[in-house]
């Protein structure tokens, strides 16, 4: 395992050195931040195997035949966080006010994170679209001070449940529900589970978490590259009837 711990400029080195080491039949590497590297790194390395996880590449560029990317409809996964969100703000249970608000919380403004965005819109909106979606942008993934800040100032303009979908830094959202009384959605992660181990208090405010179940995905894909089954130079995209897309009940 090699981490480059969100440096951007240590993604070309990495991937390089990795490559040039003959080492490997296939590497996994993944997220927004890191399809132009594994390009370039492909284009300098084509007998090298990539899979690539929650982005692809441009497959309309030669050096692209080697590389099999998995990606997920995720404004399918958040639109039915939407959908729950909505049922939640005027079910009236405890927790619960008569303000017609919910809230979300990303972590950047990217593809992915606005892509989570605009599902968990449509979803409010299907359900009931008088609702308000009020949102907010960390900008990383690790500040949980700020992402609780933000929250806070969600709940009180009348949010009572709101959507983290900020990595580490959603953990501040988890808090800020616990202080206020309301609920909160996580991401990626069971953060229920999580907090379960360390904030037990915190954690009964978690409802629950969007995940994209990449972990199965690669592993699956895994199997077909051992067998000799995997297509590679292609995207694969799953959408929730991939079972691959759940909301985790807490």
């Amino acid at each position: 395992t090699y981490e480059c711990n969100n440096d951007n400029s240590a993604h070309e080195t990495t991937l390089r050195e990795i490559a040039a080491s003959g080492a490997y039949d296939v590497i996994v590497t993944g997220y927004y931040n890191i399809p132009e590297y594994v390009q370039m790194t492909a284009e300098q390395f084509p007998d090298q195997k990539w899979i690539l996880f929650d982005t692809s590449v441009d497959y309309t560029l030669p050096y692209c035949s080697n590389i099999y990317s998995i990606t997920m409809d995720q404004n399918t996964l958040a639109f039915m966080a939407g959908a729950l969100a909505a049922l939640m703000t005027t079910s009236g249970y405890e927790g619960t006010n008569e303000d017609k608000v919910v809230g979300w919380v990303g972590g950047g403004e990217n593809t992915a994170v606005n892509d989570f965005l605009v599902g968990y819109i449509d979803g409010v909106n299907y359900v009931d679209s008088s609702i308000e979606v009020l949102y907010s942008y960390v900008g990383d993934w690790a500040n949980t001070a700020k992402c609780k800040e933000l929250a806070l100032t969600q709940y009180d303009m009348g949010a009572d449940v709101s959507f983290a979908v900020c990595g580490g830094a959603g953990f501040g959202l988890c808090e800020a529900a616990a202080e206020t009384g309301h609920y909160a959605f996580g991401v990626d992660t069971d953060f229920g589970a999580t907090l379960e181990q360390t904030q037990p208090e915190t954690a009964q405010y978690v409802v629950s978490s969007a995940i994209k179940q990449f972990g199965y995905a690669v592993y699956d894909a895994m199997v077909a590259f051992y067998n000799g089954e995997l297509e590679f130079g292609q995207n694969v995209n799953f959408g929730v009837d991939s079972g691959y897309l759940e909301m985790i009940e807490t």
